[in-house]
């Protein structure tokens, strides 16, 4: 059984037994796997790796930008400004919090999220779509 912690595992490997593990794995396991790759070396293995976790965070985050668009077309579902996220975070009625990553209230906003069970989805300046939702 996996750790539910873990979001998603690359398996890396020169030999064909990688593609076996997954092929005899359970469907938890598999839903997990975001790539399977060959390499010769540690950093080979390293290279490939950073390269996968990037495009798996910026699409996620794509994701994340895409739904603000969709909420933001319908009247009252989103809210702007410090002051009112606050006021409307502690009276529980925000499902997802979208956050500049580098927000100076970022563990009070946590903090609360938290409490309400509130989804928060990071945003980062690091793709062209996160930067601009940032701006």
């Amino acid at each position: 059984m996996i750790n539910d912690d873990i979001e998603k595992i690359i398996i890396s490997g020169i030999a064909d037994i990688k593609h076996d593990l997954i092929k005899h794995s359970d469907k938890q396991l598999k839903g997990k796997v975001l790539d399977v790759i060959t390499a010769t070396n540690y950093e080979e293995t390293l290279s490939k790796t950073n390269q996968l976790i990037l495009d798996y965070e910026f699409t996620d985050e794509r994701e994340s930008i895409k739904t603000f668009i969709q909420l933001a077309h319908q009247d009252g579902k989103i809210v702007f400004s410090e002051t009112n996220t606050l006021t409307e975070l502690s009276n529980g009625r925000i499902e997802i919090l979208f956050i500049d990553e580098k927000h100076k209230s970022i563990d009070i906003l946590r903090d609360l999220s938290n409490k309400f069970n509130t989804t928060i989805k990071y945003i980062t300046d690091k793709s062209d779509e996160g930067m601009n939702f940032i701006k």
